[in-house]
Parts: structure tokens; C-alpha cells; sequence
């Protein structure tokens, strides 16, 4: 569940429909925002990981569904490629003196 607190600024599916992918900035007391995955047919968390930027604000689920990229800020922006079935992370590339609000796979 997201705190009441944390508003959500985007929103990924995976090309199968069945999971998505919800970010969340820092909350009061934290430094580092979150970003989560679901699996809709189960209902449940597939994995949560804390993120190092303030404000995670974009998501993207690749078109194989192998990887989510994560995109956000805190002073610089940068965006941080997961591996979409364990959430490792599998690269960072951090933008300096940029702000980043989206994330995407072409």
C-alpha cells in the first residue's frame, strides 16, 4: 500500500496485463522514494525496492516485460533500469543539474 501521504505521479502495465508498477516519492521521514511491483492476478507484491531519489516519478515496463525503468530526482535527475522479475538493479545513469519526470522504452 501507498502512504496517504505520497501521491502517485505515474503508472506502468506490463505488455501481458498482469502487473503493474507504481512509484512513490519519499515520504515525511524519508530520504528515498520507492517504486513497486504488483502481479494483478495474484493481488500481491512482487517486489518493492527503496529508490535513491527523493522524487520517483516515472515508470516503464520494457516491450518484453524484462526490465522497468525508473525515472526521478533529487537535485539531478537520472533514471535506474531494474530487472522487472527481481528488482535488481541492473544500471543508474544519474543526469546532473537535470530534472527527470519520465521514464520510457522505445
Amino acid at each position: 500500500m501507498l502512504a496517504e501521504e505520497a501521491p502517485v505521479r505515474s503508472i506502468a502495465w506490463s505488455e501481458r496485463g498482469n502487473c503493474c508498477s507504481l512509484p512513490s516519492p519519499a515520504t515525511s521521514g524519508t530520504r528515498r522514494g520507492h517504486v513497486q511491483i504488483w502481479n494483478l492476478d495474484t493481488r500481491s507484491s512482487v517486489w518493492r525496492r527503496s529508490h535513491p531519489m527523493i522524487r520517483v516519478s516515472g515508470v516503464a515496463f520494457s516491450p518484453d516485460n524484462s526490465y522497468l525503468a525508473v525515472g526521478g530526482w533529487s537535485g539531478s535527475g537520472g533514471i535506474e533500469i531494474h530487472d522487472a522479475q527481481t528488482g535488481n538493479s541492473l544500471s543508474f545513469l544519474q543526469l546532473v543539474n537535470r530534472q527527470l519526470d519520465v521514464a520510457d522504452f522505445f
